[in-house]
């Protein structure tokens, strides 16, 4: 069953390494991208890579796979970087984004 997935002609990645940031150098997510957009291609997937993206450069490469995943049969996200969860909802970090200080009282119960 895994050869019959493998054997669809179309197959979309979109692989992100986003490391380079300001405050918070990260030391692998672009080798891991590379890694993993190696592989990709070698099972047959059309992968588009983004490295070291910021703010305006991930929303193209979000937006450039929602539309080109509507002609693809199988699609596959991979995001390395910094992330976060705020109220439920989870958030991709790219570069050079400015995030407000939400001060926290630790000592309430």
């Amino acid at each position: 069953m895994f050869q019959d997935i493998l054997a669809t002609e179309r197959k979309l990645a979109l692989v992100i390494g986003n490391a380079n940031y300001q405050q918070d150098l990260l030391r692998n997510p672009v080798n891991d991208a590379n890694d993993i957009t190696d592989m990709l291609s070698s099972l047959g997937f059309d992968v588009i890579k983004g490295v070291d993206l910021n703010r305006r450069e991930l929303r193209l490469s979000i937006r450039e796979f929602g539309q080109r995943l509507k002609r693809a049969e199988i699609g596959f996200f991979y995001y390395a970087g910094h992330g976060l969860q705020y109220k439920g909802e989870n958030y991709l970090i790219p570069l050079f984004m400015v995030l407000p200080i939400v001060k926290t009282n630790f000592t309430k119960s």
